[in-house]
């Protein structure tokens, strides 16, 4: 009994010494409270546009699957600033919303913003089910997504452009060139990681574009020949699989661009249906749709890029996954 009670009086004792400790942590904070007296000064439209401008784009992939066993469904957080303060809160739940996972128990909240967000379906394989209804509430108020070349098909056509889902917001579609490429800050150099992501964690480089090409080779070039990072193998060979990959054959870029038509011809076929065929000034002596010409008719018709996707994630994910790159389902 009385080693009870001493147990007990020195629980009380380390209880009654964390809540000091905490009281002089919560009194440092008030000190060091940091106050903007000439923001607040400001006026509101320009305070929200500074709010706004506050909230970075993301890129929300659903799920993805690291392994075939495993499945890992992934949840974007409210921006920063909707813990700041209420006039920034207001701000941020203009340009977004929280979205629910249906089929997780218990069930999670993701954030998303069409305005601002990308909406990645790459992972994803269209069967006889369509889409899980978070997918058809996203793809609602999205104007970007990614999609996978290799899994552009006519049933995921019919999905994306069923009523359910109606891309009506969707005004640019990246088709994926293969598999995202798994970026780990320490396995190339700093800067060729700052020149290729600009302060964000993922990146798309257009395949149709010289310009950018030229650009990613000079960049992977400079992370393969840097002598200062101690790369191990994986790391090297990774780069110049990448080096060999950015200019890929004319037999996979006619396959791709197959694919992109595909996409075009069936967003007109299921928005602007008709018995008629498409005038013949909209596709070229080859039989490619011209874009242009098409956009003079349909206004609403989405761009399509065909893109190299490049993800930075962080160091202990990628250790736990050595070898992380998607196995599409």
């Amino acid at each position: 009994m009385q080693y009870m009670v001493q147990r007990l009086q020195i629980i009380q004792i380390l209880q009654e010494q964390r809540i000091m400790q905490l009281g002089r942590q919560l009194e440092s904070y008030r000190e060091r409270r940091a106050e903007f007296a000439q923001f607040s000064r400001l006026p509101p439209e320009l305070r929200r546009q500074i709010w706004a401008l506050a909230i970075p784009p993301q890129v929300f992939r659903p799920f993805r699957y690291l392994e075939p066993s495993y499945l890992e469904w992934k949840s974007l957080p409210p921006p920063t600033i909707s813990r700041v303060c209420r006039e920034a809160r207001h701000v941020a739940y203009q340009q977004g919303a929280l979205y629910r996972h249906e089929f997780l128990a218990p069930i999670f909240w993701t954030w998303f913003s069409g305005q601002r967000d990308i909406l990645d379906l790459s992972a994803y394989c269209m069967s006889e089910n369509g889409f899980i209804p978070l997918q058809t509430s996203l793809l609602r108020e999205a104007k970007a997504i990614i999609l996978d070349v290799g899994l552009v098909s006519d049933p995921l056509i019919a999905g994306l452009n069923s009523k359910s889902s109606h891309l009506g917001k969707v005004d640019t579609i990246y088709l994926t060139v293969g598999n995202p490429s798994q970026v780990e800050k320490r396995s190339w150099h700093p800067h060729a990681v700052a020149r290729l992501f600009r302060g964000q964690s993922f990146a798309l480089v257009d395949i149709e574009d010289g310009q950018e090409l030229e650009r990613l080779e000079q960049i992977l070039q400079m992370s393969g020949s840097d002598e200062v990072n101690l790369m191990n193998w994986w790391h090297r060979d990774a780069i110049t699989r990448l080096q060999d990959q950015i200019r890929p054959p004319a037999d996979k870029m006619k396959a791709w661009r197959d694919a992109k038509q595909l996409l075009l011809q069936g967003w007109i076929s299921h928005h602007y249906p008709t018995t008629l065929p498409l005038p013949e000034s909209f596709f070229d002596e080859n039989g490619v749709i011209r874009v242009q010409e098409v956009r003079m008719a349909y206004p609403q018709i989405p761009k399509v890029q065909l893109v190299h996707a490049f993800e930075l994630i962080p160091v202990s994910r990628f250790a736990k996954w050595r070898m992380l790159e998607d196995i599409r389902g």
